[in-house]
């Protein structure tokens, strides 16, 4: 492959708090449609430097020789205006360095879509603890797709795209049947860790337990999941995880947590491993961990029963109305550093990095075949 541009990535050391992260997916996203130093990620036809329609010839590589290349997904390409939603594989990010990473671009010959590559593609980019990503597309089309290689793709059954958090997201009505089924999610039966995300913007919150997110399970004793709103000292501004496997187990926050109309990540963290409630459940709102008021005695294990994963309900009289946005499930416990990374990424792309002059490689006479 021999591409003509290339720009530098630098991740601002800062927004990696305490620990190094390995295998991290860094969220790289907006528009790219500037002139003389600046990327411009529209097509050739449209006054850009990429030469593909659907963006293929867009690739990320560790080094400025453009040698060693990291696997990364493309969600969004616009070849109109330049907008890009990519996910790049970071093999570590540490807190003593900016990492520098490059995005190489303008190479006709490629017409291969780089997803479908097993080595560097979409799937490669999410390491084996995930078990689904979802990112829901552009804002005008609607993917209910699983990211990694799990596979478990939803079906949509009502909800509707909208303008997300991050790109596109999953808007929710009150309407009871509307939901995106998961399908039998085996990947979170009988294990002992897991971690659920999301970015969520409530319409309303009217509704006490209003099912939120991969709420998963049969009966008040079995499953596992996000719940907005709670009990009496959370109101419905709060938020509540259960986990309950031969009993109604969960945790919930505060009141005051959730605001009509604002965008707030929620991340839940399960450890069945631990000895006490307060370590066996964790809950994150924009990276920030929560006091928790517990119900029960949380389980060392998730429930083995096969049921179905619904997100934004599941038949049940209670729904969360509003968006979601970039929904994550892992089973692993991820922990604080791994959170607030996530969320300094997701949050605000353009403090956590920072683009670089864009570099003519055909104009200097230098070319770069991989």
């Amino acid at each position: 492959m021999v591409f003509n541009y290339y720009q530098s990535i630098t991740v601002d050391k800062t927004k990696v708090p305490n620990t190094d992260q390995t295998n991290f997916p860094v969220y790289v996203g907006g528009t790219y449609a500037g002139a003389g130093n600046i990327a411009d990620l529209r097509t050739v036809a449209n006054g850009g430097k990429v030469q593909n329609a659907n963006g293929y010839d867009i690739y990320f590589y560790s080094d400025s020789t453009l040698t060693t290349r990291l696997a990364a997904e493309r969600v969004v390409y616009n070849a109109t205006t330049g907008v890009v939603e990519f996910h790049v594989k970071i093999p570590t990010l540490t807190t003593a360095t900016d990492y520098v990473f490059y995005m190489a671009y303008g190479d006709s010959s490629i017409a291969t879509d780089p997803n479908s590559d097993a080595t560097y593609g979409k799937t490669s980019t999410w390491n084996s603890n995930f078990k689904g990503v979802y990112h829901y597309a552009d804002g005008t089309t609607l993917s209910v797709a699983d990211s990694t290689a799990t596979g478990n793709n939803g079906t949509n059954t009502g909800i509707t795209a909208t303008t997300g958090k991050v790109d596109g997201g999953a808007n929710a009505s009150s309407t009871v049947t509307n939901r995106i089924d998961y399908g039998d999610f085996s990947a979170v039966e009988s294990i002992s860790t897991y971690t659920m995300s999301c970015w969520l913007k409530p319409a309303a919150l009217t509704t006490a337990y209003a099912y939120l997110n991969f709420v998963k399970g049969s009966g008040a004793t079995s499953g596992v999941g996000h719940v907005t709103g709670g009990p009496a000292d959370a109101t419905t501004s709060g938020i509540l995880h259960i986990v309950r496997n031969g009993g109604n187990t969960y945790g919930y926050t505060g009141t005051g947590k959730l605001a009509v109309g604002t965008w707030a990540y929620l991340t839940a963290v399960f450890d069945g491993s631990q000895p006490t409630n307060a370590t066996r459940l964790k809950i994150y709102i924009n990276g920030t961990q929560e006091t928790l008021t517990f119900v029960g005695t949380i389980p060392t294990t998730t429930p083995s029963n096969s049921y179905n994963a619904g997100s934004f309900g599941s038949g049940i009289a209670q729904v969360f109305e509003g968006v979601i946005d970039e929904s994550r499930i892992s089973v692993n416990a991820q922990t604080s550093d791994w959170i607030n990374t996530e969320y300094n990424n997701l949050s605000s792309p353009s403090t956590f990095y920072t683009n670089g002059t864009q570099i003519s490689i055909n104009k200097s006479g230098f070319f770069f075949a991989v």
